[in-house]
């Protein structure tokens, strides 16, 4: 008996033996943990989360582009640090709960396959290289949990998850309106499963408790200008029109994040994919991840889609694998790690190249600013030391500099349809007679747009590591002249458009803000 135990300790481990596959599941989580604590500490805060960062330190109950969840989120998990893999921490286990829970939903099915499957997820692109605390990174976690729920609520864990699942879902919307698709899969799944008792009743007690989100966030936007809607629907969506290049760009994104066996495995088993359907736990998966798929797909005629759109569906279609035969499971875990695997090595590659092999290339510019940012306070902290106040033309930016020097930075000018929280936060009024500091990687060749506004002007050129830059140190600024153009014409381009006149709202904060 003992020499059978010795043998039985001797046995080699076999990477593709489903019974090793807690074992393995327990250590690839680790790792992939590891990993994406590295990247976020190798790869600098973007513009984006620098955004939704400075949406943290600045609490309120909606934001200029999206629901305001992440900035909830971050306003608390701030408290406890700032660097760069402690904001991102949120983002870091996020894949890892969602793989989690995606073993959980799939055991009563095949509890071995399960685990294999969820570490299938667990090492795709979006798993292992998203490491940006953005507002998919709630997105993601809550449409997951949402699906979640109802996957339970189905396997007989009881009524009290259709509750939870609106929680959940409630909890999505206020993340992001990219999360509709999953509406329409929740909604479908309801419309075709007759055989779930009370189905209707089960619908509304969900939507019941995802109705304290939606009416938050309608509440908002009738104080707040319909601006959410008024990005989501009308702004962003200007110039868009029929181009085949975009389906085309469209279908690339899916068999990247997807990575090409997997694509090719699911279209030559569909047929026994489908066969989830009579599965009601898994009918809720393939529902809410085809109408992201489809949902997309079918605005990708007209529209660029980021790759992040499907980030609220993505995992759903990892679920149904589990009807494969174990062999294809085992052959599809070996082909991601190696897939992401071999991205992983370019990546660490890419990013510890020198700065200096860019140098001759176009992208250098971009690549040196965004490495290298934190160069220009030296610049400015002499004027700001005098009383200057600091600008950029740029959101991100401007964004950028509030995080990394947790100093004030305004936009000046225009700007873009993005990024325009600051219409919010900052005041020119506050600004009358002050001197300003800006900072613009692009030429001030126009200098009427800096002309107006001061009583003096200055232009220095700037170099960054051979990288061009610009100051322009105004003095005096001039408010009621900056008012009668620049905020007159930010509010004609972004507020002052026809969807509002439509729409019954609470006063007109921007127009009222600055007498306009």
């Amino acid at each position: 008996m003992a020499v059978a135990q010795l043998k039985e300790q001797q046995q080699p481990f076999v990477l593709d033996s489903l019974d090793n596959g807690w074992r393995v599941f327990c250590w690839t989580s680790l790792v992939s943990f590891l990993v994406k604590v590295y990247l976020a500490h190798l790869v600098p805060i973007t513009g984006d989360e620098a955004e939704y960062i400075y949406w943290g330190q600045h609490f309120s109950w909606g934001y200029y582009e999206h629901p305001p969840l992440i900035g909830w989120i971050l306003a608390f998990w701030n408290q406890f640090g700032l660097s760069n893999i402690w904001v991102r921490m949120p983002q870091i286990i996020a894949s890892n709960l969602i793989a989690v829970l995606m073993y959980i939903a799939l055991k009563r099915i095949d509890e071995k396959k399960a685990v294999w499957v969820s570490l299938i997820y667990l090492l795709s692109p979006v798993s292992l290289f998203n490491i940006a605390i953005l507002t998919d990174t709630p997105l993601m976690v809550f449409s997951f949990l949402g699906v979640f729920c109802l996957m339970m609520a189905e396997q007989g864990h009881g009524n009290k998850y259709y509750l939870f699942a609106g929680l959940g879902l409630g909890a999505a919307y206020f993340s992001k309106y990219l999360m509709l698709p999953i509406a329409i899969g929740v909604l479908l799944y309801f419309l075709f499963s007759k055989e779930i008792k009370n189905r209707w009743l089960k619908l509304l007690a969900t939507l019941v408790f995802a109705l304290p989100f939606f009416i938050e966030n309608i509440w908002w936007n009738y104080s707040n200008n319909w601006v959410n809607l008024l990005f989501n629907l009308d702004l962003r969506n200007e110039g868009d029109h029929l181009n085949w290049h975009l389906p085309a760009k469209y279908l690339a994104f899916i068999v990247y994040l997807y990575s090409p066996v997997m694509v090719y495995i699911i279209v030559r088993h569909a047929k026994k994919l489908s066969q989830g359907w009579a599965n009601l736990a898994l009918r809720v998966a393939l529902l809410t991840g085809l109408a992201t798929i489809l949902f997309y797909g079918v605005l990708s005629i007209s529209k660029s889609i980021g790759l992040h759109w499907i980030f609220c569906g993505y995992a759903f279609l990892f679920m149904p694998l589990i009807l494969l035969e174990a062999k294809q499971v085992k052959r599809l875990f070996k082909w991601m790690l190696f897939y992401s695997g071999v991205q992983l090595i370019i990546v660490l590659i890419v990013f510890h190249l020198p700065l200096s092999l860019w140098k001759k290339t176009s992208v250098y510019d971009s690549v040196n600013w965004f490495l290298n940012y934190e160069r220009i306070y030296p610049v400015v902290e002499p004027y700001m030391k005098k009383g200057f106040i600091f600008m950029t033309p740029s959101y991100a930016q401007s964004y950028l500099t509030v995080y990394r020097h947790k100093k004030p930075a305004a936009v000046w000018g225009i700007g873009s349809v993005n990024g325009r929280p600051d219409d919010f936060f900052s005041n020119f009024k506050d600004f009358n007679h002050k001197n300003i500091v800006i900072v613009s990687q692009m030429d001030p060749f126009y200098r009427s747009e800096y002309l107006p506004y001061f009583k003096k002007v200055d232009f220095y050129k700037k170099e960054m590591l051979g990288s061009p830059y610009h100051l322009v140190v105004g003095y005096d600024f001039n408010y009621d002249a900056y008012r009668q153009t620049i905020l007159t014409r930010i509010y004609q381009e972004f507020y002052d458009v026809k969807l509002l006149k439509l729409l019954p709202r609470q006063g007109d904060f921007y127009k009222d803000k600055y007498n306009l």
